[in-house]
């Protein structure tokens, strides 16, 4: 189906090994009251938040995530996998380790916490480059990523 699919395009740029991503949907676009939100932190489309005040946003912002960190959890435990080396851990004897936590974190998603979107942007911008969206209401989304190559710079690694 067009409609739920993504074209991704990636140009490396061979006169300065920049690398630019482009991803595209025509999935309805962002609504132009939203686009400008996007970018602030916390804020998410993911859940019907609108008709709250701000102290039950963040009330409700915290049982959310509390759940996505009680089913990670849930699925960790319940996994038949080892999904990570915890022994690796243990080794270097780290008492307040917490392993449910800790193995969980596999299972917990990356998305709908309102920021992938804010950090991406200010990645990119740290190392040179940058993330844009453009965004056509009703009809779909473009979004740009701009990377800079890094080899031989002066950029500190963090």
């Amino acid at each position: 189906d067009e409609q739920n699919s993504i074209d991704v395009v990636i140009v490396n740029n061979a006169s300065d090994g920049s690398i630019a991503i482009k991803l595209s949907d025509i999935g309805g676009g962002i609504a132009r009251d939203k686009i400008n939100k996007m970018w602030l932190y916390s804020y998410t489309t993911a859940y019907d938040l609108n008709n709250l005040s701000h102290d039950e946003k963040l009330v409700k912002q915290r049982e959310l995530l509390g759940q996505i960190i009680e089913s990670a959890e849930h699925e960790w435990q319940y996994s038949s996998k080892d999904v990570c080396d915890l022994n690796a851990f243990e080794k270097h004897d780290k008492p307040n380790i917490d392993r449910s936590v800790l193995g969980a974190l596999k299972f917990a998603p990356m998305f709908g916490l309102g920021y992938g979107l804010p950090v991406v942007k200010i990645y990119a911008q740290y190392f040179g480059g940058d993330c844009k969206i453009q965004s056509i209401d009703g009809y779909g989304t473009d979004a740009y990523l701009y990377l800079n190559n890094l080899y031989g710079s002066n950029v500190r690694v963090i």
